[in-house]
C-alpha cells in the first residue's frame, strides 16, 4: 500500500478517514438590495433517514502511521533546530485525503507550542490575490492575540513597529488586515501613498514585508506550520510569495502546499514552482523538501477499513462489499464514505443490535449500482429538506469555499424562503455537507460536495445564480464593506455578459486594489473585464470612468510586460479628443516607463517634449536650437537673481494649478529622460523650467528635486561650486517647507541628488556615512526602492573609498547584497557585486587580483550582459581600473583608463565618481615610469589638472589624491630634482594619513619606493616599502601584502649595512 521513493523524500500513500477540514476561515462583508431569484432550482421531496449512521470518526485516519511519522520528523526538525524551512507538497486526485493528512498534524503541533493555519484556494476566486494566505495569515494574527501573554503580546507589537515602517506596514494592512490588530497606524504622518510608489517597488517591498512578518511571527511559535490547500487555483501572485518564502532560512517555519494532481499538467504554474523548488532544496541545505503522492485505495484496503468500520474480524466477511465498493468508487477515501453513506441512508445497510447487516444481491439490484459517487451525493442532496438544502448548497457555492451567515441571510430573505435558514444549516451540517467555522461562518466538508450542488443545475443557469446573488450583496451590503468582497462580488456580477455602468466601476475598484497588491495579472484582468462592460457611447457619457479603465489597464500590462497591450490602452485614451490633458497622465507615465525600460532615452525625452506641447510648455526640438537656448540661458543664470534666497523659498505656497502640476511631472520625466541620453544642455533647460514655475506657480512636490539637479549642473558643468551649495541648501529648505505643509514629497530622491552631486564632493567620505544610511532609510520607509539601493551601492564606496578596514567594510557586504536582492533590483546588485568581488581580491579572499570573479561576481557574465547595458560595461572597468592601480598592473589599467575612462565620466555625468579619475592617473604614471611612453603621461596630466580644479574650489577629498599626482608627474621626468620628488611624496604620505586615507597612505608609499630604488636608494626603499605593508596590513589588503612579500622579500630581509648608499645623493632620514 505503500511506495516509498528516495529522491527528494518523495513519498505515495493511500488515506482513508475523516475529510472534516478543520482549517481557519477568513472574514469577509460585501453589499446590495432585493432582485428575484428566477434561477433559483426546485428540489424534489425529503425521505427518511435512518439513525444507524455509520461512524467513520471512529475510523479516523485509516493507516497512516508512515506518513505521519514522516511529517512528524518535519517537525522534530523544527523544533530541535536541525534544519531549515521545511517545505511539504500533497498531490492527488480529489478526495484522496490531502487536506485530512496536513490537519491530522495539527494537534501535534499545538502540543509543543507551535501553532497550525490554514488557507484555501478557490476556484471562483482565482482572480482574488492572495486570498488563501490573508487567510492563514489573519488566522495566525488571531492565534497571536488570543494565545499570548501580555509580556509576549507586547514583544510581538514592539518588533512589529521596530520592523516595518511607511510602505511596508501600509502593504502589510492591505493583505492581512488582522495585523493592525497588532501594529495599527499610530501616526497619520507616517502612512505612505501607495499610489505615489512604482508598481515594481510596491511588488518588491510586498515580498520583503511578508517575509519580515512571516520571521516575526515564527520567533514567537515554534514551529509555525502554514498549510495552503487546493494550490492548482492559486493565483500566480500567491505563488510568487510562497516561492519567496520558501527560501527563507528559517528554522522554525513548515509549509505545507497541497494540489490536485489530475489538474496541474507539467506546464501548470504550480508545476514549475514546486520543480524550481525542487532543484533549489538539492542545493540549498537550507530547505528540506518531501512530496507526498495520495493514490487510491486498493481492494485489500477497502476490505481492512470496512473490517474496521464494522467491527468485523474475519476478511471474507466484507471482501464481497469490498469490490462492489472499489467498483464504485475505484477506491478513491471521499467517494467510497459517500457511497457507504448512501447504502446506510436507504436501508441497504443495516445496524441491528451491533452488528451490521446488508444483501450483496439488493444493492446490485439497487439504483445506486448504476450510478456514480457524484450521483450518490446529488441525491442526498434532493432527498433532504424539500429541495431547501440544494438551494443553501447553490447559494453557497457562489460565495466560495468558506462563507458567512450574514451573506447567507440576505440572500435567503430575498428569495422568500419559508424554512428558517438556521434549519437548513443544521440540516446541512448534520448530513456532513458543511461544517461551522467559529459562530459565523461555514465551509463544504469536500470540495466535491460543492462540485456536486453546482452540477445540479446547467453552467447558464448558475451563471445567472452567480450574478442574482451577486446582485443581491451588492445592494444590501453597507458602503464601508471590507476591501476583500470586492473581488467576490464583481467575480459574481462578471457572470452576467451585458453591458453594465456599475459593474464596470465595480471591476474599476477591484483592478485599482489589485494593483495596490501588486497583483498585476489580476488588475488587467478586472480592467478588461470593465471595459467590456461600459456602453456603447462610453467616451462621450462616462468618460472618467472610461479613461480611469484604460489607464489601470495601460499600467497593469506594462507591469507584466505586455507592452503592445499597453501601448493599445494608451493609445485609444490619446486619441480621444474629450479626454483633458489632465486625465492623459497616467497614460502618459506609461509611455514613457516603457521607453525607459527599453533604454530607447532619446525617444522618452522625445515623448516627453511633445506631451509637455500640450500643456503649453514648449522646448526646441533641435540640437543646435536647444544649445542656442541652453547658452541664453546660462548667460541668464550668471544674475544674482536667478537664484532665490531662502526667505524666497520658505515663503512660497503650494502649486494649485492641476495643469502646472500635470506640467511639473511631465518636465521631471523629462529632466531624467536628458540625463541619461547624454543631453546635457536639455537637463539645464528643463531644470531651469521647473524652478521658475516653482518661483512663479508655487512649490510642487518635485521642486527639491529639481534645486538637487541644477546644484550639481552648476558644480559640474558650470565649476561654480558656490552657487552650487547654495541651490543644494534651497533643496533641502523647499524638502523641510513641503513636509511640514503635510505633502507627500520625493523626500530620498532629493536627498540622493544633494548627495551624490553636491555633498560627497564637498565633505569627507567618513562624514558621509550616516547621511547615505539616512538617506537609504528614507528610501526604504517612503518606497522609493531605486534610491534606497543606490544609496547601499554609494555608502559601500563611501566606506570604502573612506580607508575604513576592508575586513569592516566586507562584514556588511552580504547582508546589504542580501537586502539588495530581495528588492528585485538587479541593476544596483551588479554595481555591489563588483564593489565587493573588488573587496575580496584586495583582502585575499579570491585567487584573482584584477579579474573581478570570485565569491560575489563573474566578471565575464557580467560583460556577457552588458551587451544591452552601456553602463554596466562601464562599471566593469571602472573596478579594474580601481585595482589595477593597488595591483600594480598599470599598463592594463592605463589602456583601459584612454580606452573607456572619459566615457564613464559622460555616461554618469555629476554623480560623484572622483575617485575613479585617480586611479586612472596612477596607472598612467606608473605605466609612463616603466615604459616611458608619453602619451599616457599627457593623458595622466590632463587628469592632474582636473583634480587640481577640485581642489582649488574646495573638495577635500582630492587634496591627499592631488600631493600624491604632483609627487607621480615630478617623479616622470617633471623637471623636478630628486629632492623635490622626494619632498612631495613625504607630503603625499603626510596629506593622504592626516586625511584618513590609509590605503593611499600605503599607495603613496609603495610608489615613493619604486622611484627610489629606481634612483638606487635601497635602504630608503626599504624603509618606504616596510611602510607600505604596514599600512596596506592595517587597511586589510592581505593579497597585496602577500605580492609584495613574494616580489621583495630577498629586498626586505636584507640588513641596512648591505645596501650601498648611491654617492650621487645625501643620504636621507627614513620618512612615513
Amino acid at each position: 500500500m505503500v511506495e516509498l521513493k528516495a529522491r527528494n523524500n518523495r513519498l505515495n500513500f493511500v488515506q482513508i478517514g475523516n475529510e472534516s477540514k478543520d482549517r481557519g476561515s477568513r472574514s469577509s462583508s460585501s453589499g446590495f438590495a432585493s432582485s428575484k431569484l428566477s434561477c433559483l432550482p426546485l428540489i424534489s421531496e425529503q425521505k427518511e433517514v435512518t439513525t444507524n449512521r455509520l461512524e467513520f470518526d471512529r475510523v479516523g485516519l485509516y493507516d497512516r502511521d508512515d506518513e505521519r511519522s514522516i511529517l512528524k520528523h518535519c517537525i522534530r526538525r523544527l523544533t530541535i533546530g536541525e534544519a531549515s524551512t521545511e517545505l511539504v507538497f500533497v498531490d492527488g486526485n480529489s478526495g484522496m485525503g490531502k487536506t485530512s493528512l496536513a490537519l491530522s498534524m495539527k494537534q501535534d503541533i499545538e502540543r509543543v507550542g507551535g501553532v497550525f493555519v490554514m488557507g484555501n484556494y478557490d476556484f471562483a476566486l482565482r482572480e482574488q490575490p492572495y486570498s488563501a494566505i490573508a487567510s492563514a495569515c489573519d488566522e495566525l494574527c488571531n492565534e497571536a492575540t488570543n494565545r499570548l501573554g501580555k509580556t509576549q503580546f507586547k514583544a510581538l507589537q514592539e518588533e512589529m513597529f521596530h520592523s516595518f515602517e511607511g510602505l511596508d506596514l501600509t502593504l502589510l494592512h492591505e493583505i492581512i488586515p488582522a495585523t493592525q490588530q497588532i501594529a495599527p497606524v499610530l501616526d497619520e504622518v507616517d502612512t505612505v501613498h501607495v499610489d505615489k510608489v512604482r508598481s515594481e517597488d510596491k511588488k518588491a517591498r510586498l515580498l520583503v514585508a511578508f517575509q519580515r512578518f512571516i520571521r516575526i511571527m515564527s520567533s514567537m511559535f515554534n514551529p509555525l506550520v502554514m498549510f495552503f490547500d487546493d494550490l492548482q487555483w492559486a493565483d500566480s501572485n500567491s505563488l510568487e510569495l510562497i516561492r519567496s518564502t520558501c527560501q527563507l532560512k528559517n528554522k522554525n517555519l513548515m509549509l505545507i502546499g497541497s494540489y490536485r494532481s489530475n489538474e496541474v499538467y507539467s506546464h501548470h504554474a504550480v508545476a514549475k514552482m514546486v520543480d524550481e523548488l525542487r532543484v533549489l532544496s538539492e542545493k540549498d541545505q537550507h530547505l528540506n523538501l518531501n512530496e507526498i503522492q495520495v493514490n487510491n485505495l486498493g481492494i485489500a484496503e477497502v476490505n481492512e477499513y470496512l473490517m474496521d468500520l464494522l467491527s468485523v474480524t474475519k476478511k471474507d466477511d466484507t471482501l464481497s462489499l469490498a469490490k462492489l465498493c472499489y467498483k464504485k468508487t475505484s477506491g478513491n477515501p471521499f467517494f467510497l464514505k459517500t457511497f457507504l453513506t448512501m447504502l446506510n441512508e436507504v436501508n441497504l445497510m443495516d445496524c441491528n443490535e451491533g452488528q451490521w447487516s446488508w444483501d450483496i444481491a439488493s444493492i446490485e439490484k439497487s439504483s445506486l449500482s448504476a450510478k456514480n459517487v457524484s450521483d450518490f451525493i446529488k441525491d442526498r442532496m434532493r432527498r433532504s429538506s424539500k429541495g431547501d438544502i440544494v438551494d443553501l448548497l447553490l447559494y453557497s457555492a457562489c460565495l466560495g469555499n468558506t462563507f458567512e451567515k450574514k451573506y447567507l441571510y440576505m440572500i435567503w430573505e430575498t428569495a422568500k424562503k419559508q424554512i428558517p435558514l438556521q434549519h437548513v444549516l443544521d440540516e446541512s451540517v448534520q448530513q456532513l455537507f458543511i461544517e461551522p467555522v467559529g459562530s459565523s461562518q461555514y465551509r463544504y466538508s469536500h470540495s466535491a460536495v460543492k462540485e456536486a450542488a453546482i452540477s445540479l443545475i446547467s453552467k447558464s443557469d448558475f451563471d445567472k445564480l452567480k450574478h442574482t446573488v451577486g446582485t443581491i450583496l451588492f445592494k444590501n451590503l453597507e458602503k464601508d464593506y471590507p476591501e476583500r468582497m470586492t473581488f467576490v462580488l464583481v467575480n459574481l456580477l462578471n457572470h452576467c455578459p451585458r453591458r453594465d455602468v456599475k459593474v464596470a466601476e465595480l471591476n474599476l475598484k477591484a483592478a485599482l486594489q489589485a494593483k495596490e497588491l501588486a497583483a498585476f495579472s489580476s488588475a488587467a484582468a478586472y480592467a478588461t473585464e470593465g471595459i467590456k462592460r461600459l456602453p456603447a457611447e462610453t467616451w462621450e457619457e462616462h468618460t472618467n470612468l472610461t479613461v480611469a479603465l484604460h489607464s489601470v489597464g495601460a499600467e497593469a500590462e506594462r507591469c507584466l510586460g505586455n507592452i503592445i497591450q499597453a501601448k493599445i490602452y494608451c493609445s485609444t485614451v490619446l486619441q480621444q479628443k474629450n479626454v483633458s490633458v489632465l486625465d492623459t497622465m497616467r497614460v502618459h507615465s506609461v509611455m514613457i516607463d516603457m521607453l525607459e525600460q527599453g533604454n530607447q532615452m532619446k525617444a522618452a525625452l522625445g515623448y516627453c517634449l511633445d506631451a509637455l506641447d500640450t500643456v503649453g510648455c514648449k522646448f526646441p526640438r533641435g540640437s543646435m536650437a536647444q544649445s542656442l537656448h541652453a547658452f541664453a540661458a546660462m548667460k541668464q543664470s550668471k544674475t544674482p537673481k536667478y537664484i532665490p534666497d531662502l526667505d524666497t523659498v520658505d515663503s512660497l505656497v503650494l502649486m494649485k494649478d492641476p495643469e502646472k502640476q500635470h506640467g511639473m511631472e511631465l518636465l521631471e520625466a523629462a529632466s531624467s529622460s536628458a540625463y541619461f541620453s547624454g543631453n546635457k544642455m536639455m537637463v539645464f533647460l528643463l531644470c531651469s523650467r521647473r524652478i521658475k514655475w516653482t518661483i512663479d506657480y508655487g512649490l510642487h512636490t518635485s521642486s527639491p528635486s529639481a534645486f538637487a539637479v541644477l546644484a550639481g549642473i552648476f558644480m559640474h558643468a558650470f565649476g561654480d561650486w558656490e552657487r552650487g551649495q547654495a541651490l543644494a541648501n534651497l533643496s533641502l529648505s523647499a524638502l523641510s517647507k513641503l513636509k511640514s505643509m503635510g505633502q507627500k514629497v520625493s523626500e530620498p530622491k532629493t536627498l540622493c541628488r544633494v548627495n551624490f552631486f553636491v555633498s560627497t564632493w564637498t565633505q569627507p567620505p567618513k562624514a558621509m556615512v550616516k547621511p547615505m544610511y539616512d538617506t537609504y532609510k528614507s528610501g526604504m520607509r517612503h518606497g522609493d526602492i531605486d534610491s534606497a539601493c543606490k544609496t547601499l551601492v554609494w555608502l559601500l564606496h563611501c566606506e570604502l573609498f573612506s580607508g575604513k578596514s576592508l575586513k569592516a567594510v566586507e562584514a556588511d557586504c552580504r547582508p546589504r547584497l542580501a537586502e539588495i536582492e530581495d528588492l528585485k533590483y538587479e541593476k544596483w546588485a551588479v554595481v555591489f557585486r563588483l564593489a565587493w568581488q573588488s573587496i575580496l581580491n584586495l583582502m585575499g579572499n579570491s585567487s584573482n587580483t584584477i579579474e573581478l570573479t570570485g565569491t560575489a561576481s563573474n566578471e565575464e557574465v557580467v560583460l556577457k550582459e552588458s551587451t544591452d547595458s552601456f553602463a554596466k560595461l562601464h562599471l566593469v572597468h571602472f573596478y579594474k581600473r580601481y585595482l589595477c592601480a593597488f595591483f600594480g598592473e598599470y599598463q592594463e589599467g592605463s589602456e583601459d583608463s584612454v580606452q573607456y575612462g572619459d566615457q564613464f565620466m559622460k555616461t554618469f555625468p555629476g554623480a560623484y565618481l572622483g575617485f575613479d579619475p585617480f586611479h586612472r592617473a596612477i596607472c598612467l604614471y606608473g605605466a609612463t615610469r616603466i615604459g616611458k611612453q608619453s602619451n599616457f603621461r599627457k593623458f595622466a596630466d590632463r587628469i592632474r589638472s582636473l583634480i587640481k580644479s577640485w581642489v582649488e574650489k574646495g573638495a577635500p577629498n582630492h587634496v591627499h589624491q592631488l600631493s600624491i599626482l604632483n609627487a607621480e608627474h615630478a617623479a616622470t621626468g617633471g623637471g623636478s630634482q630628486y629632492d623635490e620628488v622626494c619632498r612631495l611624496f613625504e607630503k603625499a604620505i603626510t596629506d593622504s594619513i592626516e586625511g584618513g586615507f590609509i590605503q593611499n597612505a600605503a599607495l603613496a608609499q609603495e610608489r615613493f619606493s619604486d622611484y627610489l630604488i629606481e634612483m638606487g636608494e635601497e635602504l630608503e626603499a626599504q624603509n618606504h616599502l616596510k611602510k607600505a605593508i604596514e599600512y596596506y596590513s592595517e587597511w586589510g589588503a592581505m593579497r597585496k601584502v602577500e605580492l609584495l612579500q613574494e616580489k621583495f622579500g630577498e629586498f626586505l630581509a636584507r640588513l641596512p649595512g648591505s645596501f650601498q648608499a648611491n654617492q650621487a645623493h645625501r643620504p636621507r632620514r627614513s620618512c612615513g
